[in-house]
């Protein structure tokens, strides 16, 4: 699963990039995504302290998964939570790394920082390229947090039996 979200992930980039016509002023959208995306590790971090405290999850330790011997269950359920909040952590360092960078003496003016190239529909620039990392890390980051809340609510329901 993290290959093809991997693959998903520079592909949209790569689209989005070649695609995007106007280099749009960002930096308000982009402090409401780290707003959001700080709900979304605190969401993340109480869920897994949940499970952590719970009973149910001596229950999934016994359990082995039939994929891989060398896992349970409930290890499974963890990777699951690393997964999503490493793509989280990565969505808020790009939005940092973008906005320590997008300021007028470096990205603005292509006199420092160039074009890479251009295509017909757009000149594609490091700015351009951060602004697609962004975007495509937040689309794939609501979905892997739609994927855990949905986890969890199964835990939740699991561990009420």
């Amino acid at each position: 699963m993290k290959y093809k979200l991997s693959v998903l992930l520079f592909l949209s980039t790569i689209i989005s990039t070649c695609f995007s016509r106007f280099q749009a002023d960002t930096s308000d959208t982009f402090e409401m995504m780290m707003g959001f995306m700080s709900i979304i590790i605190g969401f993340s971090v109480t869920a897994l302290s949940i499970v952590a405290t719970s009973n149910f999850s001596k229950t999934l330790y016994k359990i082995e998964d039939k994929t891989d011997n060398s896992k349970t269950l409930l290890h499974n359920l963890v990777d699951v939570f690393k997964t999503s909040t490493g793509f989280f952590i990565v969505n808020i360092i790009s939005i940092f790394v973008y906005s320590i960078f997008s300021n007028d003496w470096l990205i603005k003016t292509n006199g420092f920082i160039p074009d890479l190239f251009e295509l017909p529909l757009n000149k594609v620039s490091v700015a351009n390229i951060l602004q697609a990392l962004i975007w495509s890390l937040l689309v794939i980051s609501i979905f892997e947090f739609y994927h855990l809340f949905k986890l969890f609510c199964n835990y939740v329901i699991q561990n009420s039996k």
